[in-house]
């Protein structure tokens, strides 16, 4: 399943930092990425194969507590280094697009064969126009987005294997064989950490809602609370106003207390609201680390006026500053990539207003200003709850 997905950047705590740590070293020291995906337009073939170095993901103080080792736990900040914290690795197609694949974290052991990761294994991987600008994408996040009529790209499958130094060493001596570069994309070896964490080209983060259909039992109850006017979107901040709050608190409330029966497109209440870490969706559940549940659908943001393109064009023609999430059926199981721009440059009031709108129509009760990130969730009438979900 799908949640709201976000990894922090961890760093060792100034209070740990004064005793000594002791590594916790990675079961495997290397392993082996395995992906292909059709180019539909061309028929051409993309094929991932990559060893990967592994490397002490935290530490334990003298206390046996754990700390964080850098940038997503994986060691120091090396700029330079194509290895450590990048989980990500680019191709260029041979018409200039480019396809970046998400790489599953694989450090304890786990392979597809020894069913410690699942057979049908679906790794996040997103599509980008132009090989030369990585700044903006389109993420394929479960199998909903392949069976889209704009779906660029077929899965082929992927598989994740056991290697060792020598595999390491084949990989890095034969990565540049038929290696295509671009402006973004300048290395056989792949991206960097300075081009991952350090304010390279590249997308940082793929966003986006998922959505949850609640329970027949559940939807008379929520038609009551639905603000004056029946709005098709709607938040809390609209139920506040129309005196419902409360109601609409117990409704909730109830919704954890009895999540077990109550279960949304095959996921409990309580599971969906969990960090999945860094597991991968499943190509026949789309479940994080239930695969035994079916994916929740997830959507991307249309209209992110967060790259200095947008926004710029937006504020000289005088429109409102605003994020578009668009629920169309052929855009379920995508989520919206984007570099991470601020506003600020733009918008030095830190009060300018930010509307929210879901397919083009404004969500009653949402008007955020830049302080504030997307929101949290939101209702569509009586019958579905939006969450956000980001992939970093």
């Amino acid at each position: 399943m799908f949640v709201a997905i976000g990894i922090s950047v961890i760093a060792v705590a100034p209070a740990a930092a004064q005793f000594a740590v002791r590594e916790v070293p990675p079961e495997n020291q290397f392993f082996r990425f395995k992906a292909q995906y059709l180019v539909k337009a061309t028929g051409e073939v993309v094929r991932f194969d990559l060893v990967r170095p592994c490397r002490a993901q935290y530490a334990k103080d003298v206390f046996g507590d754990s700390v964080g080792l850098g940038p997503l736990g994986t060691g120091k900040y090396e700029p330079g280094s194509y290895f450590g914290g990048v989980n990500r690795f680019p191709k260029v197609t041979q018409d200039g697009h480019a396809i970046v694949v998400r790489i599953p974290l694989a450090c304890k052991g786990e392979t597809t064969a020894n069913g410690k990761l699942p057979p049908d294994l679906l790794p996040f991987v997103s599509w980008f126009e132009d090989a030369d600008d990585l700044t903006q994408g389109l993420m394929y996040a479960t199998e909903d987005a392949y069976r889209s009529p704009l779906a660029k790209i077929e899965f082929r499958g992927a598989s994740i294997e056991a290697a060792s130094s020598e595999d390491f060493q084949d990989w890095l001596k034969h990565a540049a064989e038929g290696f295509r570069p671009s402006r973004d994309i300048q290395s056989p070896l792949g991206l960097t950490q300075h081009d991952i964490f350090g304010g390279g080209p590249i997308a940082q983060f793929c966003r986006g809602v998922h959505q949850v259909a609640f329970p027949p039992e559940l939807v008379a109850r929520l038609a009551e609370i639905q603000p004056p006017g029946k709005p098709r979107f709607w938040n809390w901040v609209a139920a506040e106003q129309a005196g419902t709050g409360e109601k609409l608190k117990a409704l909730m409330e109830d919704t954890h207390r009895l999540r077990t029966p109550y279960r949304y497109g095959g996921l409990s209440m309580y599971d969906f609201l969990q960090t999945p870490g860094e597991s991968s969706p499943t190509s026949a559940h789309g479940a994080f680390r239930r695969p035994d549940m079916k994916p929740v659908p997830v959507f991307p943001y249309s209209h992110i006026p967060d790259g200095m393109r947008s926004a710029a064009i937006d504020k000289e023609k005088g429109l409102p500053l605003y994020f578009d999430v668009d629920l169309r059926p052929e855009m379920r199981g995508f989520l919206s990539c984007r570099k991470a721009t601020s506003l600020r440059s733009l918008y030095p009031d830190p009060n300018v207003k930010i509307e929210w709108r879901a397919n083009g129509e404004q969500i009653a009760g949402y008007m955020l200003s830049l302080m504030w990130m997307p929101p949290g969730a939101f209702f569509e009438n009586d019958t579905h709850l939006y969450g956000r979900v980001e992939v970093m």
